[in-house]
């Protein structure tokens, strides 16, 4: 093994290294991935149930809390009270117990055998009182039925047949009289009919809160029970099942979705009452996620709290871990995928490192041609990619010094041409001059001398602006001052000062300016060749001059100068911008014609563009646009 990777191709070892080190980092991330997701979706599956479980429990609660308070207020019916009240004045005419006991035992006797249209049956059932329990069970359909006692037990009025005369001995309506002192109280469920009814009783009171009877009603639990049916249904894809429990081994939805609990089952759920949260265990030889939530009331009505009814949201594992078993195999085919494409990859990639070398001295070899155009490519960052960047950047430093030298050249010719051009007409001037100097002083013509010695010094100062102006259109853009903070309202103000224009112009300058940071010095000789020109150029003593600024695109700011002078022709907008060129005799105006190409260097240098609107009898307006801070 050591000798074959000692002869092994660099290729060879940088593929198997990658596809080594690869497939280790892809599994890593792959099975850390699988942890943090799976979690995620298992905790987000926990919220779901805990989320949907104590939702349909407050729904559950709120409804039973709804039922109490219209029970509540059905209580204070005056004819309810009445009725009762009625009762215990005429129907026990002494208050001995043993009497009232016998008689209600007989009562209770009769009531066993009485038919439908005995008036024992017919007169709880129809007197006013009973008309209002009617018209209440009307209103408020789930009740099976309803009826009212006196306060020793027995009925008075009913909505129906009711099971029982004597009430006396029943435990639940014992516990709501409490010996006169009465409460609201639910009793335990009770199945009828194939009918999950629950019983509540509620005591009746008179204006001095004396116990004159009780309210009893069994309420039928089926349109509870819908609510849960209708959110299962709405879950039914995915078998999740949403029951109500009341503690014992039935998980009660709409028939015939009732589930028997085996002892296991119905223990795991036990323990779950003192745990929260979401629990997997077998619920009926079905291995399933469950949770639960205890049914009350978002009002926390008492009654409701004491119930100790839950329910529970319970789907099988399967289903439930369906999106977690998805997750783990999908990132197993990426990993697996991933790891497949690294080796496809792995051979390209030791290629692409083993070839670098030769890349570059083919790079090196050109260069060395005279080929600047080409460049190494740069793969990596490590010493082979720093030597093919440091190539590249002295390739790209030879190249511009060789565009320099190009500009420089181009700069020489033009200079040549201006030397050859501008300059050898006041030269002409000079040497004509010289000869007619000489001339007139042969012939004693003094007079004439001294004109033309005169036109020779105009001549010389010329020429000597002329030199001048090439120096300062050399040396443009090649200095950097230094970056300072530029109020630029404040500049045009100190510049219009300083060029002093007639009285006669008006200079209107733009209330708002920026502050920027720029080389000052450069920024003044702008504005101020501008200005002056729209001074030196106007042809009436009455002008008006504007400067104004605005932002512009890219962080930088549009300035410009108008004036309502004689105008430029579209023809000459070009023209205006080279060097020493001038739309003026030399004699009629003092201009070199050096200015505007001054200022074009200058705002190109910052990165900005100089430009012109204008035409013949229209004004000018010189524009640029300039940096808020400096181009790097």
């Amino acid at each position: 093994m050591k000798n074959y990777w000692s002869q092994a191709s660099l290729r060879t070892k940088l593929t198997f290294i990658l596809v080594l080190v690869s497939t280790f980092s892809i599994l890593i991330v792959a099975v850390i991935t699988n942890i943090v997701a799976s979690n995620s979706l298992q905790e987000q599956l926990e919220n779901n149930f805990n989320s949907l479980a104590t939702a349909q429990a407050g729904a559950a609660g709120d409804l039973i809390a709804q039922e109490l308070n219209a029970l509540r207020a059905l209580s204070l019916n005056r004819a309810l009270r009445e009725r009762a009240r009625s009762a215990n004045n005429t129907l026990y005419p002494n208050n001995n117990p043993t009497a009232i006991q016998n008689l209600l035992a007989e009562k209770e006797a009769e009531w066993q055998t009485a038919n439908e249209n005995s008036f024992l049956v017919q007169a709880p059932l129809n007197n006013v009182a009973s008309v209002d329990l009617a018209a209440f069970q009307d209103l408020f359909a789930n009740y099976h039925d309803i009826w009212i006692t006196d306060k020793h037990g027995g009925l008075v009025a009913a909505t129906t047949k009711v099971p029982h005369f004597d009430y006396s001995t029943d435990p639940l309506w014992q516990s709501a009289y409490a010996t006169g002192e009465s409460q609201d109280q639910i009793g335990e469920h009770v199945i009828l009919d194939d009918r999950l009814l629950l019983p509540i009783v509620i005591p009746l009171r008179d204006e001095a809160s004396a116990t004159l009877g009780i309210l009893y009603a069994r309420y039928d639990l089926s349109a509870l029970l819908n609510i849960l049916e209708t959110d299962s249904s709405n879950n039914s894809t995915n078998n999740l099942n949403i029951d109500l429990w009341f503690g014992d081994n039935t998980l009660r939805n709409m028939s015939p979705s009732q589930i028997t609990l085996d002892l296991r089952s119905l223990g795991n759920l036990q323990a779950l009452q003192k745990e929260t949260g979401l629990r997997r265990f077998v619920l009926n030889n079905s291995e399933s996620i469950v949770t639960l939530a205890p049914v009350n009331s978002n009002g926390e009505e008492p009654l409701v709290s004491s119930l100790d009814w839950y329910i529970v949201v319970h789907q099988p594992t399967e289903q439930a871990l369906a999106p977690v078993n998805s997750q783990q195999q999908v990132a197993g085919m990426v990993a697996l995928g991933s790891v497949l494409v690294v080796a496809f990859i792995a051979h390209f990639v030791a290629q692409a490192f083993s070839n670098p070398l030769r890349n570059l001295s083919k790079v090196v070899d050109e260069m060395a041609h005279g080929n600047l155009d080409v460049q190494a490519q740069v793969t990596s960052q490590d010493e082979i990619g720093l030597l093919a960047s440091g190539f590249n950047n002295m390739n790209q430093q030879i190249r511009a010094a060789f565009e320099a030298l190009e500009d420089s050249n181009r700069e020489l010719e033009q200079f040549a041409y201006i030397v050859s051009h501008d300059l050898k007409a006041p030269l002409r001037g000079i040497s004509n001059l010289a000869d007619w100097v000489e001339e007139g002083i042969a012939e004693g013509d003094h007079e004439d001398v001294t004109e033309y010695l005169t036109l020779m010094r105009q001549r010389v100062a010329r020429m000597r602006a002329l030199i001048n102006g090439i120096l300062e259109y050399s040396r443009a853009g090649r200095s950097k001052d230094k970056l300072t903070t530029v109020d630029v309202g404040a500049l045009i103000h100190d510049i219009v000062d300083i060029l002093q224009p007639p009285e006669t112009f008006t200079i209107d300058i733009s209330p708002t300016w920026p502050t920027i940071t720029t080389e000052a010095v450069k920024l003044e000789q702008v504005f101020s060749n501008l200005v002056s020109n729209a001074i030196k150029y106007h042809d009436r003593p009455d002008g008006t001059i504007s400067i104004t600024a605005e932002p512009a695109p890219n962080s930088f700011y549009y300035f410009a100068v108008a004036d309502d002078g004689p105008g430029i022709a579209p023809e000459n907008h070009e023209k205006v911008f080279g060097i020493f060129q001038t739309l003026h005799s030399r004699d009629d105006v003092d201009s070199t014609g050096v200015g505007l190409a001054v200022i074009k260097k200058l705002v190109e240098e910052q990165g900005g563009e100089l430009g012109l609107e204008s035409d013949l009898g229209a004004g000018a307006k010189f524009f640029f646009t300039w940096p808020q801070k400096p181009t790097q």
